[in-house]
């Protein structure tokens, strides 16, 4: 079993994000409910102007993983 960590960062909107955030006619807001689905553990972190969104995937390849990534990808 390994990990994958992965972080983005950007010059923010001067807020913190929450899931759920945006309307269903946003076109934009949903990364976060994506990296919950998929990531063993993740975290935001402000420095000055810029935010960070940080996780770690587990990317072990056994049958209870790959069952739960197809039903992901069927909700989408």
């Amino acid at each position: 079993m390994g990990v994958a960590p992965g972080s983005l960062t950007d010059e923010g909107t001067g807020h913190v994000f929450v899931l759920g955030m945006a309307g269903p006619e946003q076109e934009s807001g949903r990364g976060l409910l994506i990296v919950d689905a998929l990531a063993t553990r993740w975290g935001q972190r402000q420095t000055g102007g810029r935010f960070t969104v940080w996780a770690e995937v587990d990317v072990r390849h056994d049958s209870a993983h790959e069952e739960f990534t197809r039903d992901f990808r069927e909700e989408l």
